[in-house]
């Protein structure tokens, strides 16, 4: 396991409660049970608080952590075209990616793909995204 994905991981000030938010979203992994909740205060189409629950796996932690990171104060359509590239990467569709999302979204990590993706469909999800 890579050093880095665990650093990621133990990047924890996204775990804060929020009792106040506007989006949500709950989603399972059904082949390993690896569980997470969004939430999201969004305000004038800007991500402004994220909070993520997870009971889950170091490569699920990691990811939740990692978007948590890059997903804060951007534009919801930003947000919403990133979890595109995503989906189209673990789809086969594109070979690469922007190298920032490498870190975690890459092929060394493949066969954990369905940990590592569980948290992009968690966001889109609360953000209801098609």
């Amino acid at each position: 396991m890579d050093i880095k994905l665990l650093e990621i991981a133990s990047d924890i000030k996204y775990t804060k409660k929020l009792s106040i938010f506007s989006h949500s979203a709950n989603k399972k992994n059904s082949i390993c049970g690896d569980k997470i909740i969004i939430k999201l205060n969004v305000k004038k189409k800007v991500i402004k608080e994220i909070q993520y629950e997870t009971k889950s796996c170091i490569y699920c932690q990691a990811s939740a952590s990692f978007l948590s990171e890059h997903f804060i104060n951007k534009n919801v359509k930003l947000v919403a075209e990133t979890l595109g590239i995503i989906n189209k990467y673990y789809e086969g569709q594109i070979k690469m990616m922007n190298k920032t999302f490498v870190k975690i979204f890459n092929k060394d990590n493949f066969k954990r793909k369905e940990c590592v993706y569980l948290p992009a469909r968690a966001f889109f999800d609360a953000l209801k995204l098609k």
